[in-house]
């Protein structure tokens, strides 16, 4: 079942953190209330934190053609999302 780690907004938001654990995958999923397609200008960059505490930029991210993307290696990560969207976009994980 999905879990809700960013309540649909329009507005530029952080995910609560994602823990990924070594062999347990977190599947990361953008979604609408209203169950259509995700807008094209919605781009969440995936971030991981390192040892020191600070959010890295990887090079994944969720948006209108990858609205999915499987977390796989161990480790803390945030899912942001851009603002200036028309349509709500949650992030969930499961």
């Amino acid at each position: 079942m999905a879990t809700e780690v960013l309540a649909p907004g329009t507005t530029a938001a952080n995910s609560a953190d994602i823990v990924v654990v070594a062999g347990a995958p977190v599947h990361a999923s953008l979604y609408r209330d209203d169950e259509e397609k995700i807008e094209p200008r919605c781009t969440c960059p995936v971030f991981k934190q390192d040892p020191n505490g600070n959010w890295n930029h990887t090079t994944w991210s969720l948006n209108h053609d990858s609205p999915t993307r499987i977390l796989v290696g161990a480790g803390t990560y945030q899912i942001r999302r851009s603002g200036g969207l028309d349509y709500p976009t949650g992030i969930s994980i499961d």
